[in-house]
């Protein structure tokens, strides 16, 4: 039985969206309208307020109803107006040696990205705790 409530309920909501939609979309927007839709909403306006949504939807609106005079069949969707590029690089590991001492050699043979690596070293100066030269963190799991 909740599923046919939760059903007709949602049906009444689509219903109504349309209704506000052919109501207010298809007119300019009024002072009273606004008033309106304030208290559906729950917003407390202020006269100023009111007067000046009432102005910024009707722009909206003029806006919306130019775009829909065009005739958009053969445009494409798309995502973004601007053709983008990725701007990461290509993700190549390089291999790093770590010395008898800690110290950490990057193979310059491998390394395709002329030395813009981080140090290992550096890197685990800033960890709070660190152990083989790794990051040291508490154990969040049972014991294993």
């Amino acid at each position: 039985m909740e599923g046919v409530v939760f059903w007709v309920r949602m049906q009444l909501k689509v219903q109504m969206l349309d209704l506000w939609y052919n109501k207010y979309m298809s007119e300019h927007f009024t002072a009273q309208d606004i008033i309106e839709l304030s208290k559906l909403a729950r917003i407390n306006l202020r006269n100023d307020e009111v007067v000046r949504l009432t102005s910024d939807l009707n722009i909206i609106n003029e806006s919306i109803e130019k775009l829909q005079e065009l005739n958009l069949e053969d445009v494409p969707i798309t995502a973004s107006p601007i053709a983008l590029d990725s701007v990461l690089r290509e993700d190549i590991p390089a291999t790093v040696h770590i010395t008898a001492d800690g110290q950490s050699e990057v193979d310059d043979a491998l390394n395709p990205y002329e030395g813009d690596l981080l140090k290992v070293e550096d890197v685990l100066h800033a960890a709070p705790k660190e152990q083989d030269n790794q990051f040291a963190v508490p154990q969040i799991l049972g014991e294993e």
